[in-house]
């Protein structure tokens, strides 16, 4: 309530970007705001790359890693799913077995 007060200050996207380079945080916090992202007509792609940019802000050199770890996250839902898939099928080759056992 308190950022939507900030909101006539803002003129450009740029004067985010510059509020940014002083304190990041605020910056974030005014992306968050819904009526900046309807006012500036931002997409989901802008945002993704604002708040990219401001990770390797914050990050500087530990960005890399950032990405690397957040990889072997993304990886390990897969294999999570597959698991979770590969299981399911098998408990309902499982059940049909025992239906027709019992038939």
């Amino acid at each position: 309530m308190i950022l939507q007060n900030y909101i006539p200050l803002f003129g450009k996207k740029s004067e985010i970007q510059a509020l940014a380079n002083f304190d990041v945080d605020a910056a974030r916090a005014l992306l968050l705001v819904p009526a900046l992202k309807h006012k500036f007509e931002l997409n989901d792609f802008d945002l993704a790359r604002i708040n990219d940019s401001l990770t390797r802000h914050v990050l500087g050199d530990d960005h890399p890693e950032m990405v690397e770890v957040q990889h072997d996250l993304d990886t390990l839902h897969t294999v999570r799913d597959d698991l979770f898939n590969a299981y399911a099928a098998a408990d309902d080759e499982l059940n049909d077995h025992m239906q027709g056992g019992v038939n």
